[in-house]
């Protein structure tokens, strides 16, 4: 007899890192969320649980509207910010252009107004203002300047 068959397999060296992750790996795939189509709920309790998921999706994002005017409105009360009444008379002096819409921004410690613009040639463009010291930037200026996001 051929003694090699008959000889026991090395056991694989296995770090606990290793173990842990199939481990981890195999409860994932066993208990695994299935999507609600597949956990055979019917249209209804879908649809039920697709409207409420909404639901709270705008009521936070009501909730976060709601929070940042009161921090606007607080920061124009204490004269760290100064209002969007005296920034737009200095704003639309400077800037040729129509201004279409106004939206208030803070990030980190910096707050700003970014005005959307149309220009008298038909293009649509942003302008960053400081709303403290009434500096005005453009957009690639103040994303240098700030750290702002190209989105915002």
């Amino acid at each position: 007899m051929d003694e090699t068959l008959h000889q026991p397999e090395k056991q694989p060296n296995l770090s606990r890192r290793t173990f842990l992750m199939a481990c981890a790996a195999l409860v994932g795939c066993v208990l695994g969320g299935e999507p609600a189509a597949a956990q055979g709920l019917p249209p209804r309790q879908r649809r039920r649980r697709r409207r409420r998921r909404e639901r709270r999706r705008r009521r936070w994002r009501r909730r976060e509207r709601r929070r940042e005017r009161r921090q606007l409105r607080d920061a124009i009360e204490s004269g760290e910010v100064k209002p969007l009444h005296q920034l737009m008379r200095k704003f639309t002096r400077q800037v040729d252009g129509e201004v279409l819409d106004v939206r208030y921004r803070e990030r980190g410690g910096n707050r700003v107004y970014i005005f959307i613009v149309l220009l008298p040639d038909g293009r649509v463009t942003r302008y960053v203002m400081d709303a403290r010291n009434e500096r005005i930037f453009t957009l690639d200026e103040a994303f240098d300047h700030y750290g702002l996001r190209h989105r915002d």
